[in-house]
């Protein structure tokens, strides 16, 4: 369906010109597995735009997110030619499956869309959902390998009633249980016309279907590491499985807080070796075909009927994150120069998939679990190690300590570029500013008053001198972009003041407005807060006048942002 650019001596060298290239050979365009993400999309917006006549859009296999499917939508919400919109396996959450459904409500070409492999739940399911109870022209939504759970699946059904357009719909490998399933199954059985597959065609789940064996060996099952699997009895109706259970959501585990006497896990253990027994503590991983999604994983366990539950023992989530640990953070994608840094996990969010995470200079930070893993040495790295004296160590005439005698946190090496937090008038009569440039040396010998040792003392380097500064009081700079639209009748929502040096835009609060919409529904990591200072909008830079101007001027708008 879609022809690929032949890459010889002649091949464009960047997206933009490959993208040129595709859009003057026809009207198809592939950009598949080509690494592209929120940013690259608003590099590209304005070269899209010319694509007015593109019949088929293949973006898949990319870290294209929420903002950059709102771009993509932007410019085609109103295309009458693009029928066929590719964004499978990519990282589109809830809020990018709401901007997706809102261009479903009114856009009259698009018949196949392809989204399997996002991070849509119930929210992103539901808005879908509501789109589609309205829209007459799409024929195939792929929703397959997303986060989807009942309520979702209760919610496309239901809008499926009404919908007379779809042909095809692809909900496998969620997380549905029976109560989704058999929703989704009357549906088609009523309709004859919609095909929709639900069954999972993972070999897990075509093992756990094709089995009518009651007491199924563990070994059929191939299960993740420190995972063990037990089989309760299918007959004994009465019995319920007599444990107390605590939802974990951040692990989409059930933890068991009690075991009674009497009930099928006391049962289990009376006839089982040791290494079977469940014991409190242990996790529940997944009963019967449910997995992941705790309240899922409840209703199951209040059912009367044949269970396979899944187990993790206690000891195995030694490793596992929890609220008010000390991690660290790893493989972090949006600012890999943070990796290794030291951080106390503060709270999950459900709806994010996030975890809130404070760094030791007070910097938060949401990451993804995979992000993160346990501090199995807390103290090593806190700036409170024992050195052998002030010139101990010392390699220079200054009097640094080497960065291996004593752990700097955050992550901090000697050759990064830092900025200042405060402002103050040094010994040599000149001023740091906050925001000033500097390079950060290492660790300041350990000082001789009390209360200063107490805290991390850096030495940096800046333009006006050598400074000895609390760790605190420095900071490394993130610049991030945005793209957003604005509509009639709506504001940005931001209250600025012109910034220091005339060049910037200074976020002083955060009213209702497409700025918060943005951050409701836009990508987690990167919400704008107050503080953040706006350096560019649509490529102008250097005058805050124009900034300004550019804001109030312009509907589409793709701004780069500084956060110190």
């Amino acid at each position: 369906m879609f022809s690929r650019w032949s890459r010889g001596s002649n091949a464009p060298k960047t997206l933009s010109e490959d993208l040129q290239a595709q859009l003057q050979k026809g009207s198809k365009c592939l950009l598949f597995n080509r690494d592209i993400d929120d940013e690259k999309v608003a590099e590209l917006a304005q070269t899209l735009q010319s694509g007015s006549s593109l019949t088929a859009l293949n973006f898949g296999r990319n870290k294209i997110g929420d903002s950059g499917v709102k771009i993509l939508l932007n410019i085609f919400r109103n295309s009458v030619s693009l029928s066929i919109l590719h964004l499978h396996d990519n990282q589109i959450g809830d809020g990018g499956a709401a901007t997706i459904a809102e261009t479903l409500k009114s856009n009259v070409s698009l018949r196949e869309i392809y989204l399997n492999g996002n991070r849509i739940g119930d929210m992103g399911a539901t808005a879908i959902a509501a789109a589609l109870a309205i829209n007459a022209s799409v024929h195939k939504v792929m929703l397959a390998r997303n986060q989807i759970c009942d309520t979702g699946a209760l919610a496309i059904s239901d809008s499926l009633k009404s919908n007379t357009a779809l042909q095809s719909l692809d909900l496998r490998n969620n997380q549905l249980t029976e109560t989704g399933l058999d929703s989704l199954t009357q549906i088609s059985a009523a309709n004859e016309a919609i095909q929709i597959w639900v069954v999972d065609d993972s070999p897990a789940a075509e093992a756990e279907t094709a089995e009518t064996d009651d007491t199924p060996k563990q070994d059929e099952v191939k299960l993740p590491a420190g995972e063990f699997m037990i089989f309760l009895d299918s007959h004994a109706k009465d019995l319920l499985l007599g444990i107390t259970l605590q939802p974990d959501r951040a692990n989409g585990s059930l933890k068991i807080l009690s075991i009674n006497d009497a009930g099928l896990i006391a049962k289990w253990n009376a006839q089982s070796p040791p290494e079977s027994v469940v014991e409190v503590g242990d996790h529940i991983m997944q009963i019967n075909r449910c997995r992941g999604n705790v309240n899922s994983m409840i209703h199951e366990c209040k059912k009367s009927q044949a269970r396979r539950v899944v187990m993790k023992r206690a000891a195995a989530f030694a490793a596992t994150v929890s609220a008010g640990q000390s991690v660290l953070i790893v493989d972090f994608r949006d600012r890999p120069s943070l990796n290794g840094s030291k951080a106390e996990a503060v709270q999950w969010f459900e709806n994010m998939k996030r975890w809130k995470v404070r760094l030791e200079d007070s910097t938060v930070l949401m990451c993804r679990a995979e992000e993160l893993k346990v501090d199995t040495d807390p103290q090593s790295g806190s700036g409170a190690g024992s050195g052998t004296g002030a010139g101990s160590g010392s390699d220079n005439a200054t009097g640094l300590q080497p960065l291996g005698s004593r752990g700097v946190p955050s992550g901090y090496r000697a050759g990064d570029k830092v900025f200042s937090k405060i402002e103050c008038t040094l010994a040599n009569g000149k001023k740091l500013h906050k925001g000033d440039e500097g390079t950060f040396r290492g660790l300041s010998p350990p000082p001789s008053d009390a209360e200063a040792r107490s805290k991390t003392m850096v030495s940096v380097l800046f333009e006006v001198g050598q400074v000895e500064m609390s760790l605190a009081n420095i900071t490394r700079r993130l610049e991030y972009r945005i793209a957003i639209e604005k509509t009639p009748f709506t504001t940005l929502g931001l209250d600025v003041e012109y910034g220091d040096r005339g060049t910037l835009l200074v976020l002083t609060n955060i009213k209702p407005g497409i700025i918060d919409e943005y951050n409701r529904f836009g990508n987690p990591d990167l919400v704008v807060k107050s503080g953040d200072r706006i350096v560019e909008v649509n490529g102008r830079r250097g005058d805050a006048r124009a900034l300004a101007d550019e804001c109030k001027s312009n509907r589409l708008l793709n701004i780069v942002l500084q956060r110190y």
